[in-house]
């Protein structure tokens, strides 16, 4: 995980490596934003998680953010107000609390990686147990987060994940979701990054993150974000 060149990259990899890890337990990013993401440590049979292991699990994800750039990393633990790790310090995490993780940086400098290396590492690897172990949800938001603007419909995502359009259709029901709010969940977090890592106008941001005019994206972006892309901009540089 740590040849990461983003942070697209690690939490799909870490999503991967903890369902590997332990088959009942597993790693759904709630929130995503260009200098946060929320993350909820869950089991699969609907049981929390043992407290030790979710404290495990975050302090190694700690290890990982700060390893691929995410520059003065803080941590808060569900509701906690008081921050679980700053300045490159722990402090006892309040166990009690919802196993729900707030990551917050100042900025991401990405390292260089190892060009090749996880191709080598999983050259024997077969793809299926991989692509098995991660939620329906999970596999479709990576799918529509590498290709935001495609024109994208439910039985085009199915057929991508090699699942028939009415079981996606049930699995997202199940996670309280839908195909819709996936893609535009997808689009909107390209248009957060786009906007705070790039010099692109907003109606070029709108464009490239798959939304018909720049009034369309404007619009749906206040709605999702409660402030214009423009707005959002000046706030996040």
């Amino acid at each position: 995980m740590k040849n990461s060149s983003s942070l697209d990259e690690l939490l799909e990899k870490s999503s991967r490596y903890a369902a590997a890890w332990h088959t009942q337990n597993y790693l759904v990013v709630a929130e995503r934003g260009p200098r946060r993401v929320v993350i909820e440590h869950k089991r699969r049979d609907g049981a929390a998680p043992h407290p030790l292991e979710s404290a495990l699990r975050c302090g190694i994800s700690v290890v990982f953010l700060e390893h691929i750039g995410c520059r003065e990393l803080t941590v808060h633990w569900g509701a906690d107000p008081t921050p679980i790790y700053a300045n490159g310090e722990y402090r006892e995490p309040p166990l009690d609390q919802p196993h729900r993780w707030i990551f917050e940086w100042s900025a991401l400098v990405p390292r260089p990686v190892i060009a090749g290396l996880d191709e080598y590492l999983l050259r024997d690897a077969s793809p299926a147990p991989l692509a098995e172990a991660l939620q329906p949800r999970q596999r479709l938001a990576f799918l529509l987060r590498r290709e935001p603007a495609g024109k994208w419909t439910v039985k085009r995502a199915a057929k991508a994940l090699t699942m028939s359009t009415r079981s996606l259709q049930r699995a997202l029901s199940a996670e309280g979701t839908t195909f819709s709010q996936e893609l535009l969940r997808a689009r909107i977090d390209e248009a957060r990054r786009l906007l705070t890592e790039t010099d692109l106008s907003c109606a070029e941001v709108g464009l490239l993150t798959g939304f018909s005019d720049a009034a369309h994206f404007t619009t749906r972006f206040r709605r999702e974000t409660g402030v214009t892309p423009g707005q959002y901009r000046a706030r996040e540089q």
